[in-house]
Formats: C-alpha cells, structure tokens, sequence
C-alpha cells in the first residue's frame, strides 16, 4: 500500500474542500497526503537534452527536450498508474484522472495500457 499519496483537484469550488476531506479519511490508515492543483500538474515530464535523441515515446516524431509533449514523455504525474496499482479499474480510473486534468480519458486509457479502450 502506498503510504504517501499526492490528491490533485480541478479548478472546480468544491474540488478543495473534498481533497481535504479525502486527506482526513486517509489519515487513520497512516497514509500522508499532499493535494496540488491541476494545472500545477497536468504538463508534461522534463528528459534530459542527452536523453532526448533516444527517447521512444507513445507519440510519433522526435521529443524537443525544451517543449515536450505529454504523449511523449508522458506526464509529470503518475496518478493513473498509482490509482490503477492501488486496485482501481483502468478505464474508470482514467476516467476519474481525465476530470480533474482536463485530458481525454481514451488518451490516458491507450498512454497506461497500450490498447484502444473499448467502444
């Protein structure tokens, strides 16, 4: 189990109050909790300028190092991969990230599986 989570909120009123109530919940089970803002987080990962002539990304074409693309390197966090490792189920799970970051849950589904999701 994880003992430190990080709980990310849209840029919706009630999206703060209920990260802290989520944070108070996980408390007695001795897990920590951080909670940022989505647009704090949703960009994507830096690579190194050495690693970026090698770099094999989902997305195609070469990654500049300078303005990455999320479909290259993937995000800055990995809260789809922490959630479905937690026992959530993929495609809901996608769903729930695609929400409060303002990405399109097919995307996040095909980045973590490596699949089209199901129509």
């Amino acid at each position: 189990m994880h003992r430190r989570v990080t709980i990310v909120t849209g840029r919706s009123g009630y999206n703060e109050p209920a990260a802290r109530r989520l944070a108070e919940i996980l408390v007695p089970w001795g897990v920590a909790s951080s909670i940022v803002q989505a647009d704090d987080v949703n960009k994507p990962r830096q690579i190194p300028q050495a690693a970026a002539a090698t770099w094999v990304g989902l997305g195609f074409g070469r990654v500049d190092p300078k303005k990455p693309r999320i479909e290259h390197v993937g995000f800055a966090v990995d809260a789809l991969r922490h959630l479905v490792q937690s026992g959530a189920r993929p495609r809901a799970a996608a769903s729930v990230v695609a929400a409060l970051t303002g990405t399109r849950a097919n995307d996040l589904y095909r980045a973590l599986t490596g699949r089209e999701p199901r129509k």
